[in-house]
């Protein structure tokens, strides 16, 4: 492919024609979380740490898990955390188990200020409810299928998924999760599991 941005290209290539819609859509990503720096002052990383926290065990929180995932330095980050611990919206406790650890928590204001930043998607979210459910879930194998094999290719930043959890296996081609000791539907796989480990 010479690139999928020479719109020549897209006319004969699936591949161009999806790698352009692929870049449009993280553009609307891009718009939409530096909206947030207009309406409540974050910048995009910032937003992306509170929302991060809000959702996740503190035991992902930290400056190199976050540099990790999402593909930035750890000064980036760093930086980040002292803006948030300046606006009040972050504090630093020490750990109960390690004396010498810091963990960092989101206070009540950075809860709320979470809380409202957690729905920049809606744009997003309200264009897509044309899908029908079926399309839906064609689209999820698809993307899920996607970002499994850039994991693999240590692309993007690993992801919590499913596919690449140990307690995940395929029994007479079934996704089974030995955690649950259940089967689970296409649509039940996560892309970003809460009991998530390693493989």
């Amino acid at each position: 492919m010479e690139s999928a941005f020479n719109p020549e290209e897209q006319v004969q290539n699936i591949d161009a024609k999806l790698i352009y819609g692929l870049e449009k859509v993280s553009q609307i990503y891009r718009v939409l979380l530096w909206k947030t720096q207009t309406d409540i002052g974050l910048s995009p990383i910032q937003s992306q740490i509170l929302i991060f926290m809000l959702f996740h065990d503190e035991k992902l929180v930290s400056i190199s898990n976050f540099a990790i995932e999402f593909s930035v330095t750890k000064a980036t980050v760093s930086d980040a955390f002292k803006t948030l611990i300046k606006k009040g919206l972050v504090r630093k406790e020490q750990a109960l188990t390690d004396k010498r650890r810091q963990i960092l928590k989101l206070t009540e204001k950075g809860i709320l200020t979470a809380e409202s930043v957690k729905t920049y998607t809606q744009p997003l979210e309200e264009s897509m409810s044309c899908l029908t459910s079926k399309k839906k879930e064609q689209f999820f194998s698809l993307l899920k299928d996607l970002l499994g094999e850039l994991n693999k290719r240590n692309i993007i930043s690993p992801l919590r998924m499913c596919i690449t959890c140990r307690y995940y296996e395929k029994r007479a081609s079934k996704s089974y999760c030995n955690l649950m000791e259940s089967i689970l539907n296409e649509s039940e796989l996560r892309l970003d599991c809460v009991e998530y480990e390693a493989g």
